[in-house]
């Protein structure tokens, strides 16, 4: 390695955005020029460069276009056990990861961001000249990290026993940790969602480095009810975790809410009218036809519509006549209002429609409308 203080001394940053890494290093020795960075993007180029005795010194972000950071540190090692190597990442548990595949340090990206001066002691004592630098996070500390955050942390071993379960699984799912040590993890999982979970298992339990990511499942609370959880899981079976590793978080609010935008647009899609939605500009940002039909009562398609003006469908009076009764609705005087209109066609032809007109809510004041068009051309026939 050369010696710190050099011209000569390299940080080898990889990742896509080294600017941090740049301003920390400028800060290790009064003459800037003491470090210097060189940046490379991927894991390749990356290995190349250290190949070539270009670095003194790898900082390298824990997603990489080719791999992630733990995937870097074992090729590392391979070659030089001593290369001071320190991981910058979004989670605390991709942190204890990057430790236990070797990295000599490790530090949040936040934590990064909000104190260059933090991660240029860091930088320091990994090149092994800290002897002001602050010392680096210990095997334990990084335990300690994942103890207290906010998601779940499971380690299943490739039997699919529960080897470790972080606290957090006490505060959102009911469970003590130790309650679920030595169980069979799919016992936990709703019997619809079971199988499809053993299937992603085995996916996963294919090679080492296997991510799965974005699999949503319901999991047994300890008081029985189920909660859905959204789940990234990694193989880490031969490293010294010696398991696949779970990041988990509870969506339940969430499913609930996409359930009921499900309920929704299937009761839309049966009524018999056709319902949109305006912006506060009146522009059509969204349309429905009556149901069964695929084209909208003006005879466009709906991808037709969406972005352009009401005016495409409606004449000015009609506009105007709105705009009056949106005001009177505004002001507190109802929550919905119905007017006659000329709905115009793509074909040109006029037709009279009846428009129910509502007000969107919004915490922020009007952010448009939403209205439902009922033919009383037969109607306005028979009168006449």
């Amino acid at each position: 390695m050369a010696a710190f203080g050099s011209v000569s001394t390299t940080v080898l940053y990889v990742g896509s955005d080294g600017d941090v890494v740049e301003r920390a290093v400028s800060l290790l020795d009064e003459n800037s020029e003491a470090a210097a960075v060189t940046a490379v993007p991927e894991i390749t180029d990356a290995l190349a460069a250290v190949t070539e005795s270009r670095a003194d010194c790898v900082v390298s972000e824990y997603d990489l276009p080719d791999g992630t950071a733990t995937d870097l540190v074992a090729r590392l090692r391979e070659e030089d056990p001593a290369l001071p190597i320190l991981v910058l990442t979004e989670e605390a548990d991709h942190a204890a990861e990057s430790v236990e595949a070797g990295a000599t340090d490790a530090l949040t990206t936040e934590m990064a961001t909000a104190s260059e001066e933090l991660l240029a002691g860091r930088i320091e004592g990994a090149l092994g000249h800290g002897g002001a630098a602050e010392t680096p996070m210990t095997g334990r500390q990084y335990r300690t990290l994942i103890e207290h955050a906010e998601d779940i942390v499971t380690v299943v071993a490739p039997d699919g026993t529960i080897e470790y379960q972080s606290p957090s699984v006490e505060r959102i799912l009911g469970w003590d940790p130790g309650e679920l040590v030595g169980e069979y993890v799919f016992n936990f999982v709703h019997p619809d969602d079971r199988e499809a979970m053993r299937g992603r298992f085995i996916d996963l339990t294919d090679q080492q480095g296997t991510v799965i990511e974005g699999v949503t499942f319901r999991f047994k609370r300890a008081d029985g009810s189920w909660a859905w959880v959204e789940t990234v899981g990694s193989n880490r079976k031969d490293t010294t975790v010696g398991g696949y590793v779970f990041n988990s978080r509870e969506i339940t609010e969430r499913r609930e809410r996409e359930r009921e935008l499900e309920r929704y647009e299937t009761v839309v899609e049966a009524i018999p009218d056709e319902v949109y939605t305006l912006d506060d500009q009146g522009v059509i940002t969204s349309v429905v036809p009556p149901a069964g039909r695929d084209s909208t009562v003006a005879g466009y398609e709906p991808d037709e519509l969406v972005g352009e003006p009401v005016s495409t469908v409606m004449e000015d009076d009609d506009i105007a006549t709105a705009e009056s009764l949106i005001r009177k609705l505004l002001t507190g005087d109802g929550t919905r209002g119905c007017f006659e209109m000329t709905l115009v066609t793509k074909s040109g032809a006029r037709i009279p429609f009846e428009n129910h007109v509502a007000v969107l809510p919004s915490d922020d004041g009007f952010r448009g409308t939403v209205g439902i068009l009922r033919n009383i051309a037969d109607t306005s026939a028979s009168e006449q």
